[in-house]
């Protein structure tokens, strides 16, 4: 997984926030990622985001992105069978 906030006003480096910050934020994301259900990544991706907002007032924008693991179904020449193969979402042409 790969997060990268924004923060308006000024940098906290400036302030000497940045280490509270981005920890109260790692925190969250963790929290959320590690304790909630969720029937997507999509949905995750949103709840996690929520939460490092209330934790992080000071961030105006947050990215995160993930691996997004498909299924793919395929026949097997082999042996007349299917085969099931897991393709992560970026490796897919689009």
């Amino acid at each position: 997984m790969a997060a990268a906030w924004r923060f308006e006003g000024g940098t906290l480096h400036e302030r000497g926030h940045y280490d509270a910050v981005a920890g109260s934020i790692r925190e969250a994301l963790l929290r959320v990622f590690a304790t909630t259900y969720s029937p997507s990544v999509q949905e995750s991706l949103y709840r996690m985001g929520e939460e490092a907002f209330a934790a992080a007032p000071d961030i105006r924008e947050i990215s995160l992105r993930m691996p997004d693991p498909i299924q793919v179904n395929l026949k097997a020449e082999e042996d007349g069978g299917r085969t099931s193969v897991w393709e992560p979402e970026s490796s897919r042409v689009r």
